[in-house]
């Protein structure tokens, strides 16, 4: 056991110094802690802001631009003769009148 003893100080002089000497170093310790807390916050932060920036005019979009589209495209639905009662455009027509103006 007197092995284990010999890196231990032996007067109180020695304890005191390496008191100090361990004060200093926890407090060096605690400021890179309270530092490294705050980047860590910081980086949370930033990382809030930008999934806001991205998801918000996701939503935007998702909600309010079909109404508005909506709305924008009726003129020109009545312009193309697609009106809420109709099918839309006829393949079958549109192919059968060009095979009249083949024959032509």
């Amino acid at each position: 056991m007197e092995n284990n003893n010999q890196n231990w100080p032996t007067n109180n002089e020695e304890i005191k110094n390496l008191l100090v000497e361990n004060q200093k170093l926890l407090t060096e310790i605690r400021e890179q802690t309270e530092k490294t807390k705050k980047y860590i916050r910081a980086g949370r932060i930033i990382s809030f802001l930008y999934l806001v920036l991205i998801i918000a005019p996701l939503l935007f979009a998702a909600f309010y631009l079909p109404p508005l589209i909506k709305n924008y495209m009726a003129p020109y639905q009545e312009l193309l003769g697609n009106t809420e009662g109709a099918t839309g455009l006829d393949v079958d027509s549109i192919n059968e009148l060009l095979g009249q103006f083949k024959q032509k």
